[in-house]
């Protein structure tokens, strides 16, 4: 069947953020596969990194939003144990000393981002933005589908939590399905099925994370991120940030993203202030708060396909 097959995931983890996508685009005559990771915040790694860094995987892409010691700990472990095939890491002082560890882990090359890098790979389009705090700079990443239009196709996305004993593995078994059937049938789960009328103008499946907050006011990395979000707010449904208090310019921003009657997350840890919390979910009932942790996960799952002509009885309702 022509489809185009998504899974992304937070993973369960002590601190920070773990983040993995894992695609697959058969849409055209040649079939693609894509698996990134973005890691950023925390300064306690106690997982075992089993989802994240079994040796079945292969990663295209991973992402170090900040020099974080939980996030240098996890991209290390991952090299070890999977390919890796390309790290991006932002600039700072740290970037040679970090170079070396991935380089020396197992990573085949290490790109320094010091300007904006956009990739379209597997119908998806990335976006990695150095985001500059003073003489140092956070990673943030957006991503969305390339191609699709509620016009020529449907989607469908389930969002689920990652639980104890589900089978959350990095890289999804898009020819079995089993992850998702099995979490399907046993847990309660979020479909959302608004965006497939085709009156709306663009699927709501963009996803926005951005790294911890720099020490300093924060001003610059304030403009960037808000710059960011501004480009894609109508199309954003999920926002993954880690260890960070946002700023009452940044709870605003990101109060407005997508459009009214969408679900939409915004994904934290344990650490996430209340207030936060608070100002984020308070007044819009489509707006949801979602902390990870070492027992809890999010899932975002679903497909693209061709959509179907309509029956000629249902163009006469």
């Amino acid at each position: 069947m022509r489809a185009k097959y998504y899974r992304y995931l937070f993973h369960k983890v002590t601190e920070g953020v773990c983040y993995s996508g894992s695609i697959r685009n058969q849409m055209e005559e040649e079939q693609e596969d894509l698996c990134f990771l973005y890691l950023a915040g925390g300064f306690v790694c106690t997982e075992k990194g089993v989802s994240y860094a079994s040796e079945e995987n292969e990663y295209h892409l991973l992402i170090l939003g900040d020099y974080a010691p939980a996030a240098i700990q996890r991209a290390c472990r991952t090299a070890r144990s999977c390919r890796v095939v390309e790290a991006m890491i932002p600039d700072g002082r740290e970037e040679e000393q970090v170079t070396s560890m991935l380089l020396q882990a197992g990573v085949e090359r290490v790109r320094v981002v010091r300007e904006e890098v956009r990739l379209t790979l597997c119908r998806e389009f990335l976006q990695i933005v150095p985001v500059r705090e003073g003489e140092e700079s956070t990673l943030a990443f957006y991503h969305a589908d390339a191609k699709g239009t509620p016009e020529t196709e449907e989607c469908l996305a389930s969002i689920k939590p990652a639980i104890e004993g589900g089978e959350c593995m990095a890289r999804a078994d898009h020819d079995k399905l089993t992850c998702e059937m099995r979490c399907l049938l046993c847990n309660d789960f979020t479909l959302c099925k608004r965006q497939n009328q085709k009156c709306c103008s663009q699927f709501l499946d963009g996803h926005l994370l951005f790294a911890s907050a720099g020490e300093g006011d924060g001003s610059e990395n304030r403009g960037a991120v808000l710059e960011l979000i501004g480009q894609h707010r109508k199309r954003l449904r999920i926002v993954g940030l880690p260890d960070k208090d946002l700023s009452s310019f940044e709870i605003d921003e990101i109060k407005e993203i997508g459009e009214r009657g969408f679900a939409r997350w915004l994904v934290g840890t344990e650490k996430t202030p209340a207030e936060v919390v608070k100002a984020i979910t308070v007044g819009d009932p489509h707006r949801r708060f979602f902390a990870t942790g070492e027992q809890s996960g999010l899932c975002i799952s679903g497909y693209y396909v061709p959509r179907m002509a309509e029956p000629a009885i249902l163009k006469s309702l």
